[in-house]
C-alpha cells in the first residue's frame, strides 16, 4: 500500500479480518530513493460487534401476554467475534 500524502502521521487499515495475525512494516521513498525497511510489528485483531442480525427471525403470538421469538444463527462472516447470546 502507498500512501501519496507527505505530511501524514497515521493510517487506517480497513477490511481486515478478526482474530488474524498481521505483520506490518514500512519504508520511506522519495526522488532520490527509499530508506530501508523498518522493524515489523506483529499484532492480531480483536474481535467487533457483528455486522448483521441474525437470519430468519420469526415470532408468533401464543396468548394475550406471550410471544415466541426464534431465529436463525448470524451469517458467519458477520459474527465479528464470539457471538454469547
Amino acid at each position: 500500500m502507498t500512501i501519496e500524502d507527505p505530511t501524514a502521521n497515521s493510517h487506517i487499515l480497513e477490511h481486515l479480518e478478526e482474530f488474524a495475525l498481521y505483520e506490518i512494516t514500512m519504508t520511506s521513498n522519495n526522488e532520490v530513493g527509499s530508506s530501508e525497511q523498518s522493524q515489523s510489528a506483529v499484532e492480531r485483531t480483536r474481535e467487533s460487534v457483528p455486522s448483521f442480525g441474525p437470519m430468519d427471525v420469526h415470532a408468533n403470538a401464543t396468548s394475550s401476554t406471550t410471544i415466541v421469538v426464534k431465529w436463525a444463527d448470524v451469517p458467519k462472516e458477520h459474527q465479528n467475534g464470539l457471538i454469547e447470546g
